[in-house]
């Protein structure tokens, strides 16, 4: 099973359910967010971000370039504990917060344009 970020209320309702219970429902999150991709398409000139697998944010090529080197940089940023624990980011690093539960760490001017990014969604996405 692959790791899906829920947020923390999406985090405590599955901490509350059984192992089994847990795995089905983080499966269907993430089958529901792959459909909704195949439902949706960026406009012309837009690509899907790929923040995450949970990621429905239509940015240009650049931005998931962008995106991309920051996810391989990720274990690099990290402080490897501190008052967040494991997701707690070296100076200088905040996290990225493109989606609920987002803990890559990035220059904080990465963060203000996935918030942009973010804001822009719904203007750069297609239904089908």
């Amino acid at each position: 099973m692959r790791a899906v970020s829920v947020g923390l209320a999406g985090a405590i309702a599955l901490c509350a359910l059984a192992p089994a219970a847990r795995a089905q429902t983080a499966d269907s999150i993430l089958a529901s967010a792959k459909e909704a991709r195949r439902l949706a398409t960026c406009v012309s000139g837009f690509v899907w971000r790929e923040a995450g697998d949970m990621d429905l944010v239509c940015v240009p090529p650049p931005a998931r370039d962008r995106v991309a080197q920051e996810n391989r940089l990720a274990g690099a940023r990290r402080a490897g504990g501190g008052a967040y624990g494991g997701d707690t980011c070296k100076a200088g690093f905040v996290w990225r917060d493109a989606f609920a539960g987002d803990h890559v760490c990035v220059p904080p001017a990465s963060r203000d344009l996935a918030a942009q990014e973010n804001h822009m969604a719904s203007v750069r996405r297609v239904r089908r």
